[in-house]
C-alpha cells in the first residue's frame, strides 16, 4: 500500500511515496515533485467543451490567489487558433500572477474526445507552438486507434 507525505518548498510540494514493506534492494525511495495544477475545464459550459463560462483573466487570479501554482489550458480559452497576440497577453498575465502552465490542450476535438481527437497527431507542430509558447511541457494528445500509433512515435 502506497502513502505519501507533502512538504511546501517554495511554489512546489515535494511529495514522498513510499511502502508499508521495504523497496527491493538498491531500490532508492522516491520523491517526486509535483505543481498544483487546476484545469480550465471547471470554467468550461457542462457538455460545451469549446465554451469559457470565465474570462481567463478572472480564472486566472481565483487560481493565484487560493494557492494553486499553474494551470492547464484547454482550448476553450487558448488553443492552436488562438491569436499569438492574444497567447502572449496570456502568458503575461500568468507571469504576473507567478502560475506556470502544466499541459495544454490545443483543439477541442481532443478535449471532446470525438471523431477528430487524433488527428493533432497527424499535424503536431502548432500544438507544440501552443507549449512553447505557455512553458508547458506536455501536450494532450489522443491516441484512438492503432493507426494512431505511428503518428504518435
Amino acid at each position: 500500500m502506497a502513502h505519501f507525505r507533502r512538504e511546501r518548498a517554495g511554489k512546489l510540494y515535494r511529495i514522498h511515496w513510499w511502502v508499508l514493506r521495504d523497496p527491493p534492494v538498491g531500490h532508492p525511495r522516491s520523491a517526486v515533485v509535483v505543481q498544483l495544477s487546476l484545469s480550465v475545464r471547471i470554467a468550461e459550459a457542462f457538455g460545451a467543451k469549446d465554451r469559457a463560462l470565465m474570462p481567463f483573466e478572472e480564472l486566472a487570479q481565483i487560481a493565484a490567489n487560493v494557492g494553486y501554482d499553474a494551470l492547464c489550458i484547454r482550448a476553450s480559452q487558448a488553443g492552436i487558433d488562438t491569436s499569438l497576440e492574444r497567447r502572449l497577453e496570456m502568458v503575461s498575465l500568468l507571469d504576473d500572477l507567478g502560475l506556470g502552465v502544466t499541459m495544454v490542450t490545443g483543439d477541442v476535438s481532443t478535449a471532446a474526445n470525438d471523431d477528430d481527437a487524433s488527428a493533432p497527431l497527424r499535424n503536431i507542430r502548432p500544438h507544440l507552438d501552443l507549449a512553447q509558447q505557455f512553458r508547458s511541457p506536455l501536450v494532450r494528445v489522443m491516441i484512438k486507434t492503432d493507426s494512431d500509433i505511428e503518428f504518435a512515435r
